[in-house]
């Protein structure tokens, strides 16, 4: 096991190889996430970069006696209900050199994050029976206009775990 300053200085130059495939990534203790944006026109390209970068990343990590866990890893498509269509065909993406099923949704650092960042899971995770939130619910149309100011193409994201 390796103690936290040593297990930042294996992982830490990994964002430069991630970098240099255009992918956007975040990294929080053991976590790193990969966050590939793309246009609905663009997205089998997309996935090949995640797919390309993951492995990249994976071999990085083996290299370093580190290991991916493929059991901890998820995928989701994040956006409007046009942009998912976009990609609704596809069912499994290959990240690390495993194919991991595309999800509705999946749980970052205790936030639960579904495709349409609704976040109603989320909520009724959180919350206790019998207590109500000091606000009321958006309607529809307050969450359609939040969606349509989110820059075009969607996300496609992708957490490991290593």
């Amino acid at each position: 096991m390796l103690g936290p300053l040593l297990f930042t200085t294996y992982v830490s130059p990994v964002g430069e190889l991630i970098e240099s495939y255009g992918i956007y990534y975040h990294q929080f203790v053991d976590d790193t996430q990969l966050l590939v944006t793309t246009n609905s026109t663009d997205v089998s390209l997309a996935i090949d970069r995640l797919a390309h970068c993951s492995a990249a990343v994976r071999r990085c990590f083996l290299l370093n006696g580190l290991q991916l866990n493929a059991g901890k890893s998820e995928v989701v498509f994040l956006g409007t209900t046009a942009q998912l269509r976009s990609g609704a065909d596809v069912t499994t993406i290959d990240v690390a050199e495993s194919n991991l099923e595309v999800a509705p949704q999946l749980k970052s650092l205790g936030v639960i994050i579904d495709s349409h960042l609704r976040f109603d899971s989320h909520a009724k995770n959180v919350r206790h029976p019998g207590v109500q939130f000091p606000y009321p619910r958006p309607s529809p149309s307050a969450w359609f206009s939040y969606q349509r100011c989110r820059p075009n193409g969607g996300v496609q994201y992708c957490q490991f775990k290593t």
